[in-house]
């Protein structure tokens, strides 16, 4: 379920989801977790885990 939001849900709204008020700071943390923008993240050609 979260692979599928993730990928059709603005980066906004997953700020907003895991508790950030701003997609800013929710994008800087994510950069600092994962060593990508989420955005970058997003667009990786990566297998879905999804069933």
């Amino acid at each position: 379920m979260f692979t599928s939001c993730w990928t059709k849900c603005p980066v906004r709204e997953i700020a907003r989801l895991c508790g950030y008020q701003e997609e800013f700071h929710f994008s800087k943390m994510f950069k600092l977790m994962n060593g990508v923008s989420p955005s970058s993240y997003r667009n990786r050609k990566e297998p879905s885990i999804d069933p």
